[in-house]
This record gives C-alpha cells, structure tokens and sequence, in this order.
C-alpha cells in the first residue's frame, strides 16, 4: 500500500493544503482519511482515488438502530482507549500505613 503526503492528495484533488486540514477538522473527506506519521499526515493513495463514499441512507428502522449503535460502541471504545493511556499509579499496600518519624530533630 502506497502513501500520500498532503501535497500529493492537494494536487491530485485539485484543492489546496489549507482546504485538506479543514476538511480533517470537519472530519470529513479527504482529510479524515489522513493518519499522523510522526510530523506528517499520510494518506491511503487507493482510498483517495476511491472517492468519497455515498452516504449510507436506510428506511429500514433496524438498521438504522444498529448503525446508531456501531456509532455509540466506536465512541465509547475511543474513550475506553483514552482511559487506558493514563493508567493509574498503584503503590503498595503497606504505604497506607507508612508513618514519618521525627528522627533527626532535637527535642
């Protein structure tokens, strides 16, 4: 799989840079196609001359629900994630107790 740059994907779909990193704020095409490769943002080449996609549209109310609810887990995983980053410190037990003595000092 072939990468990119965001130059590539600006001259390719005939817009700007700035246009791009807009379009990554507003999530969507061709900037959330982007993925951070330490300074720089990297684009799929097959997804971006792919297109965007149609919109998915429903009348059925299953799976419109079922869809509503891939959202909800997708949002609920990347918060699980966030959490996961910043694991807490644990100290042991025997620290609950730990007692600071005055030695040292003159009574």
């Amino acid at each position: 799989m072939s990468f990119w740059t965001t130059e590539d994907v600006a001259d390719f779909l005939d817009i700007t840079v700035a246009q791009i990193y807009e379009s990554r704020r507003r999530k969507e095409y061709p900037g959330v196609l982007g993925r951070q490769r330490g300074k720089r943002l990297l684009f799929p080449q097959d997804l971006v001359e792919a297109g965007p996609g149609e919109p998915e549209i429903t009348d059925d109310v299953n799976t419109a629900i079922l869809w509503a609810l891939q959202g909800i887990k997708k949002t609920l995983d990347a918060i699980h994630n966030e959490l996961r980053a910043q694991r807490p410190i644990y100290y042991p037990a025997e620290w609950d107790t730990l007692t600071i003595s005055g030695e040292g000092e003159e009574e």
